[in-house]
């Protein structure tokens, strides 16, 4: 009965750990930006006499909706007078992909690495490329982008219903 009991936790404690692993590779849902976890880890870094990663990423809540081929971010309209929404949709595993119909147009390649979606957007005339990687980090959706200007890191939470 103990073996029977040990076996049936272990088997638990697998399926849980499978069903978060597959749970993380999904970012859908209404993101808002979680400025005390940037907060805390720009302190972190710091002390860590870490540079980059400033925290000056996006600051408007994002809405994601993704399936196995497609990524598409819709960040809310910016403050400033007649400021519109922006939408941008990748092609997942796409070897050159056309431009993403955001503001920044250019072919890219979005592909998994382990469970972080890399997103290289071609940088135009010769500038360099941006590279963003989307991943979750427990709660968190986590967006980091390299390139002009700089490294930025983004920490988003789940949108309240």
């Amino acid at each position: 009965m103990r073996r029977v009991t040990v076996f049936m936790g272990a088997a638990a404690i697998v399926l849980l750990a499978g069903g978060l692993s597959a749970q993380s590779r999904d970012f859908s849902g209404s993101w808002t930006v979680d400025i005390q976890k940037m907060v805390a880890e720009n302190h972190a870094q710091a002390a860590r006499g870490a540079r980059g990663g400033r925290g000056r990423g996006n600051t408007l809540p994002i809405t994601v909706t993704m399936d196995a081929k497609t990524l598409k971010i819709e960040t809310a309209a910016g403050r400033s007078a007649g400021a519109k929404p922006e939408t941008a949709t990748y092609t997942i595993e796409d070897k050159n992909a056309p431009g993403r119909g955001g503001a920044a147009d250019g072919p890219h390649v979005a592909k998994w690495d382990g469970n972080k979606l890399v997103v290289t957007v071609k940088g135009p005339g010769g500038a360099p490329d941006q590279v963003t990687r989307y991943y979750r980090d427990g709660g968190w959706l986590v967006v980091e982008r390299e390139g002009q200007p700089g490294a930025a890191k983004t920490y988003y939470k789940k949108a309240s219903s």
